[in-house]
């Protein structure tokens, strides 16, 4: 039986399957002992079945971790008190619905009952520096790769995941452009880089003519809390530090909310099926982003209004056979 023990365990590399970190593309580090050996087959039976059915690396690797806490602390085959220890632990809800999500898995795949409970809590609105912070931060990247690899995120509005998952075939260094496959439910998109970024891109790609030219989103997100921590002691910025990664998947959202304020168009570009969605990471605009001046044109022929069309305008209203156009003025 799992002892519960709070005390530190022995902790061991598991190499009862070679196969295991192939076919799931990380390895596992559980605690050792007889007493834990019977549900460490059972969380490895888990991550078997949600491969079986299809879930991504990243959730059963944050799966394992979750079951490896509570293996620790409680009897995983007793889900009674499972839930008892969730509710208790002091900690987010956020996390509180990721640990039974988690035992949710396991409950399935070793046949026991119990109900998920859910805990509801208020979404926040996304923290997302402006232009100037993230142009600030990415100055300090500590490589030119990392740098481009910041650069691409935030005109693209790609998830780091999305770009790690690209191979070598979904990159067209020539023309500027990568394809992605959507990541947690997002649609895949294609996306052109401006000249400068396209630049970039190729000679990144240059240098690494590889599989999956892209590197991991931890090591994505360890080059920008370094960059971050980099600007805020170099201008003095203490809040560059509260930055994260994926503000500048935010920051592209909103960059182009302020040029085309349509946010159907945002919602393809950052890849949600969703327009609540965009909505959401939308919030985090500010009163002046929001407000919208509008330019405001005529038009009596058909070749007016299709000159208008062309340059970005859209039909607002029409008054004694007079088509007026409008759009967001930049």
């Amino acid at each position: 039986m799992n002892p519960g023990s709070h005390a530190p365990q022995a902790c061991i590399l598991i190499q009862s399957s070679k196969e295991f970190p192939k076919i799931h593309g990380f390895a596992l580090l559980l605690d050792d002992g007889p007493a834990f050996q019977d549900y460490n087959t059972k969380i490895i039976k888990t991550l078997d079945e949600m491969l079986a059915n299809g879930k991504k690396r990243s959730t059963r690797r944050s799966s394992f971790y979750s079951l490896r806490q509570m293996n620790r602390e409680v009897d995983l085959m007793n889900p009674e008190a499972v839930k008892k220890w969730i509710g208790a632990k002091e900690c987010s809800d956020p996390t509180k619905q990721k640990l039974a999500n988690a035992f949710e898995y396991f409950t399935q795949t070793n046949g026991l009952n119990w109900k998920k409970p859910v805990y509801k809590f208020d979404s926040k609105v996304p923290i997302t520096p402006n232009k100037e912070q993230a142009e600030a931060i990415i100055s300090s990247a500590p490589s030119l790769n990392m740098a481009t690899i910041f650069r691409i995120l935030l005109e693209s509005g790609f998830e780091g995941q999305e770009l790690r998952n690209c191979t070598e075939r979904d990159v067209d260094a020539e023309q500027g452009v990568i394809t992605v496959a959507g990541n947690k439910g997002h649609r895949g998109r294609k996306y052109k880089f401006k000249s400068s970024t396209a630049e970039m891109l190729r000679v990144y790609i240059h240098k690494h003519c590889r599989e999956h030219p892209f590197p991991r989103p931890q090591v994505m997100g360890e080059a920008w809390r370094l960059a971050r921590q980099r600007a805020a002691e170099k201008l003095s910025r203490p809040d560059l530090e509260k930055i994260p990664l994926k503000g500048l998947r935010n920051l592209s959202g909103i960059l182009l909310w302020e040029k085309c304020r349509d946010a159907w168009i945002v919602m393809l570009h950052m890849g949600h099926k969703k327009l609540d969605t965009t909505q959401h990471y939308l919030s985090a605009m500010t009163p002046q982003q929001i407000e919208t001046e509008w330019i405001s044109k005529a038009a009596r022929t058909i070749e007016e209004c299709m000159q208008l069309i062309d340059a970005g305008f859209t039909k607002a209203d029409e008054v004694d056979g007079i088509h007026i156009y409008r759009k967001a003025k930049l």
